[in-house]
């Protein structure tokens, strides 16, 4: 545990505050596309990596309660799409929170906490917020939706990778490798992640 301790106060603040707020965005975004595996066993390492650091240094529960805040409210945002509100409430707490998860004197620098926070912004505007516009579009409620519908695929899948269907793309897994440009169909699906199987010849 010393040993632990003393790699973690070597590694500084800066670094664990950068491994926590990746394994934050890890856990959101494998919350709004689910199944494919490897993003939620990706979240898991992040955030036991982030926790032991956590416990070792002089960590602010405050700090912590706001991030848990930013990110149920993302969350809520599936649900509740046009509650900008919760948009607002969750930046604000996770903002608020990279800023205090630490104890005064053992902070990360500015510099870091805007950067995590600016990307941050950036990547739910670039890549999660496009997917609400998808689910506004189709519900994820309806499991059955696109289920016999042909696609394209646009990431070649092995085993998971990325389809075109009905002008949207959505993650794809198949049970062999399919290559980018291939027509397949769409036998199940399993929340935003669709089963499909080839229907013509490579």
């Amino acid at each position: 545990m010393a040993e632990l301790a003393n790699i973690y106060r070597t590694l500084g603040t800066d670094v664990v505050f950068v491994v926590l707020i990746a394994g934050f965005w890890l856990t959101l975004t494998s919350i709004y596309v689910p199944g494919t595996g490897l993003l939620e066993v990706a979240a898991v390492i992040v955030l036991i990596a982030a926790g032991a650091g956590l416990v070792l240094m002089p960590t602010s529960v405050v700090g912590l309660a706001l991030l848990l805040v930013a990110l149920i409210c993302l969350v809520a945002r599936i649900s509740f799409r046009r509650n900008n509100i919760l948009y607002a409430v969750g930046f604000a707490c996770h903002v608020l929170g990279s800023i205090f998860v630490f104890q005064p004197g053992s902070r990360p620098s500015v510099l870091i906490i805007i950067a995590a926070n600016l990307l941050a912004l950036a990547f739910y505007q670039l890549i999660l917020q496009p997917g609400l516009l998808v689910l506004n579009r189709v519900s994820p409620l309806d499991p059955d939706v696109f289920i016999g519908a042909d696609a394209i695929v646009e990431g070649t899948i092995d085993p998971i990778g990325t389809v075109r269907v009905d002008g949207s793309v959505w993650s794809a897994t198949a049970d062999e490798l399919i290559e980018s440009g291939r027509r397949v169909r769409v036998v199940s699906r399993k929340g935003l992640q669709l089963y499909v199987v080839p229907i013509d010849e490579p």
